[in-house]
């Protein structure tokens, strides 16, 4: 009889937050601070949700390297905290060369609700990003960067939430077209079951799905 999660692998657990659900905008230049989304005007440094390309779907446009976008996530209920988290940039830009390059930056800041003042999110990943690019010669397509990951056992069980900054850290000379953010992506290994005395037990081992990431 199955019992616990020492009897179970779970499939992967996917958590997509959209630039929509940050709501904070931070420049590296220009006038420098937290912005509002949608403050100022789209040919000023301010940092929009701008259409991408014609298709009527918005981005928030980031501009320069290290304009960012800030935001929140809560932990998911049933994150198996022994295992690692996985996480992984959405973005879109007009560029049709392959040759164009992006780095993305993922930071975080653990987060003990009633304790933990929010700062600016300033640990890595401890496995970052690696740098992407165009990956056709087709203008506004929806990419996705390579997995970072957050390593198992990084988060207590205290830890309910964390605080959340995806920056645009560098970009090929040649990228010179409007480089949209649409969102960021976990993958994470459940934990959903209890054991015969009630307590929880930690699963057998991480998500088959999260194997071959590294």
């Amino acid at each position: 009889m199955i019992r616990n999660d020492k009897d179970m692998v779970w499939a992967a657990a996917h958590h997509f937050i959209p630039v929509s659900g940050f709501g904070w905008t931070y420049e590296a230049t220009g006038a420098a601070g937290v912005k509002s989304v949608g403050a100022g005007t789209p040919a000023a440094a301010n940092l929009n949700f701008i259409e991408i390309g014609a298709t009527g779907v918005v981005g928030v446009v980031l501009t320069t390297a290290g304009d960012s976008m800030m935001g929140h996530w809560a932990l998911p209920y049933d994150l198996d905290r022994r295992q690692p988290v996985y996480g992984r940039v959405h973005w879109s830009s007009g560029s049709t060369d392959v040759a164009d390059t992006i780095d993305w930056l993922v930071q975080f800041t653990a987060i003990v609700y009633n304790t933990t003042a929010i700062i600016d999110p300033a640990t890595a990943l401890n496995f970052v990003i690696a740098q992407d690019t165009v990956p056709v010669a087709t203008a506004n397509i929806w990419c996705v960067t390579a997995f970072g990951r957050i390593n198992a056992d990084t988060f207590t069980d205290l830890v309910e939430g964390i605080t959340l900054e995806v920056e645009m850290d560098a970009f090929a000379a040649g990228l010179a077209e409007a480089k949209h953010l649409i969102g960021i992506e976990f993958m994470y290994t459940p934990r959903r079951m209890a054991g015969i005395d009630g307590m929880g037990y930690e699963a057998k081992r991480r998500s088959t799905a999260l194997g071959d990431v590294d």
